[in-house]
């Protein structure tokens, strides 16, 4: 998206053509101008040229040039660039008359301003233009980037012969060094965001571009052209090359990104090859182009999709490609060493014998751009297969392409996989779920729990849907009948209020109001049982809080855990009794005070402990309860030490009657002896 600056406009000029003139019919195209500072207008003419126009801009340091078409400077987009770059100092361009993208007259606009009545003359209407941008109407037109080229290059061929055209060669391309080191200097001081092209020559530089990431306005007083016999400095703002439109006051063009993930290879230069791949390694894009700046191409692969990984095919990585995925919010992939020629080739000739239709390669930055994104999708292409294999055999219809994005950012493919199906399978008020691993609570229970309450939040959320339609629905009908009753009203008068009619509507419009006020309670019953299912099901999932499963209906095999807390609810036969404790081996049985006790007895002798209903706070979702996990380690850890003091307490009655079984023993054997 492309930034605007919202800086309030002082100087504007305001132009309008001659009648008798276009730029299509040559170069000595004249206007009206009219110059305004401050709300007022300070300067006003006619008949003159475009150039003089621009020494105005340039003398006064105009901020916006104001105008009714955009193509009264120029005959096509190509001319007014041109134009525009050739001035000293480039103001913005505001065309007054479009609006939210539709044109009005001038003379209709001016009417709301109380500016003027009927058809304009050229020099009224370069006033109108003016006030109208300084009033904040019309819309700011984008030719620019907000990038500048600064080119140093030699002044002249140098067509001396001998020993004096190599001195004066060497010279030059010595003062092309220190230019271009005075102009990197100036930038790398202001902290400018620049790439450096440079052609080396044999004692210093032939050539150097700089691509600064800045209007051309933030380089005034710091870099000046210049243009000696020796030396020329050249600095245009970068064209977009098409004409753009943004209503003013608006910060930003805004533009769709398409939602794919990419992989981009990159081979900078002055001639930068880009190959785009996505995820399924389809070949998407593949160009080289010159002078190459890195917002044109981030624009340009922002149509096609979202850039997850940016490669290169050389080790270290050009600074060029690290800003890029900085930039981009990217991962940038770097081979291990630099790739070979023959290492290149050979991935993309495989990957061009894979292909249907047939594919050319038309450079070499094209080639290492296409290889180095080969070389990057092949590092990571273990990782989307099992991706793709992992949601094959759990069946989730999610999206694979956000997974693999997710597993190539270095989520595990568990993690990937969590994180996505939250996303589409959960709904949206949902909390995020953190899993703590000190639990031990198993990812096929988690699942189960996780697809249980999904169920139950899905029924609720149809059911809200359901009622917010109806409601709706009542809505509509309670307006179009109070509606049809005003226009009852306004045709029989007064009078038709007394009928049976306007009694029977009147006792329709209450009931509807009763069903509305009705549906609003259940509305917000329903999303108080929703937010509370949701803070009982985070409680869960962090450990706050424990299932409780009714022994009537427990499956063993429904849990994984060696130890549950089952409840029994009511008597039941002793023998099928000692058979399900025998089976399931619950760390501890919750029962209500209806239990007799003999059933209580035979849970006690099963060594399992017995917590009482009406000392814990159980909350009920369905046959389950949920129970505070304090509050049952307090009663379990009491039913526990009872179990074990009265074990104790056994033991110890078995050892006194064996003691004097024992000792009474050996008296009926001593007097035996003695006998």
């Amino acid at each position: 998206m492309n930034e605007i600056p919202n800086l309030p406009l002082r100087k504007i000029l305001g132009i309008d053509i001659l009648p008798g003139n276009s730029p299509q019919k040559g170069k000595n195209t004249r206007y009206a101008y009219a110059l305004l500072i401050d709300g007022k207008i300070r300067k006003r003419g006619e008949g003159v040229s475009f150039k003089d126009l621009a020494d105005i801009v340039t003398s006064y340091k105009v901020d916006a040039i104001a105008l009714d078409n955009i193509y009264e400077i120029g005959s096509n987009s190509e001319e007014i660039i041109s134009r525009l770059q050739k001035m000293e100092y480039i103001p913005r361009i505001i065309q007054v008359n479009l609006i939210q993208g539709k044109l009005y007259k001038l003379e209709n606009l001016a009417l709301t301003l109380n500016l003027e009545g009927g058809k304009p003359s050229p020099l009224k209407s370069a006033e109108i233009c003016a006030l109208l941008a300084y009033h904040g109407v019309g819309s700011e037109v984008l030719l620019f980037e907000n990038e500048t080229k600064i080119v140093i290059s030699k002044g002249r061929n140098v067509s001396q012969g001998g020993m004096s055209k190599e001195r004066y060669r060497r010279n030059i391309e010595l003062m092309i060094l220190r230019l271009t080191k005075e102009v990197k200097e100036i930038l790398d001081r202001h902290r400018i965001d620049y790439d450096l092209y440079a052609r080396k020559a044999e004692s210093g530089l032939e050539r150097s571009a700089f691509i600064v990431y800045a209007p051309r306005g933030r380089l005034y007083g710091l870099v000046k052209k210049r243009k000696t016999q020796d030396v020329q400095v050249n600095i245009q703002p970068i064209s977009k090359g098409t004409v753009e439109f943004i209503p003013l006051g608006e910060k930003s063009v805004k533009r769709y990104t398409p939602n794919r993930y990419l992989i981009m290879g990159v081979d900078p230069g002055i001639s930068t090859g880009v190959a785009v791949l996505d995820i399924n390694r389809r070949l998407l894009s593949l160009i080289t182009r010159r002078w190459l700046s890195r917002n044109q191409l981030i624009r340009e692969v922002s149509n096609l999709g979202r850039v997850l990984v940016v490669a290169t095919d050389v080790s270290p990585p050009p600074v060029y490609v690290k800003k890029l995925a900085s930039s981009l919010n990217a991962i940038l992939y770097v081979p291990e060493h630099d790739l070979t020629i023959n290492e290149k080739k050979e991935l993309v000739s495989i990957f061009i014998g894979e292909q249907k239709y047939p594919l050319k390669i038309h450079d070499t930055h094209q080639r290492d751009a296409l290889a180095a994104a080969l070389k990057a999708y092949n590092h990571y292409a273990s990782k989307m297969d099992k991706v793709e294999s992992e949601l094959k055999r759990l069946e989730l219809d999610i999206p694979s392409a956000e997974v693999k994005a997710l597993v190539v950012r270095g989520y595990s493919t568990h993690d990937a996989i969590r994180s996505v199906s939250e996303k589409y399978l959960l709904p949206e008020t949902l909390p995020t779920l953190t899993y703590h691993k000190e639990k031990k609570i198993s990812p096929d229970e988690v699942t189960k729990t996780v697809r249980r309450l999904v169920d139950e939040l899905a029924k609720l959320r149809r059911m809200n849907e359901k009622l917010t339609y109806e409601k709706k629905d009542l809505e509509l009908k309670l307006l179009e009948t109070e509606e049809a009753l005003q226009k009852i009203l306004s045709i029989q008068g007064i009078e038709f209020r007394k009928t049976k009619l306007y009694e029977s509507l009147l006792k329709r419009i209450e009931g509807l109001e009763q069903d509305k006020e009705k549906l609003k309670e259940d509305i917000e019953t329903l999303k108080l049982n929703f937010q509370r299912l949701k803070d009982y099901f985070k409680k869960y999932i962090e450990g706050e809080l424990l299932v409780v499963y009714p022994l009537e209906v427990f499956n063993k095999k429904e849990v994984t855990n060696k130890k549950v807390i089952v409840s029994l609810e009511n008597n039941i036969n002793v023998d099928y009794l000692r058979e399900k404790l025998m089976k399931t081996k619950p760390k501890a049985v919750i029962i209500g005070s209806n239990i007799s006790q003999e059933i209580r007895s035979v849970i006690e002798k099963a060594q399992v402990p017995v917590l009482l209903k009406n000392k814990l706070h159980l909350i009920k979702i369905d046959d389950y309860y949920l129970v505070d996990r304090d509050q049952f380690e307090v009663e379990y850890r009491k039913a526990y030490e009872k179990i074990v003091s009265e074990e104790e307490e056994l033991e110890s009655k078995i050892r006194k009657i064996l003691d004097d079984y024992r000792r009474r023993r050996i008296k009926e054997l001593d007097g035996a002896r003695r006998v």
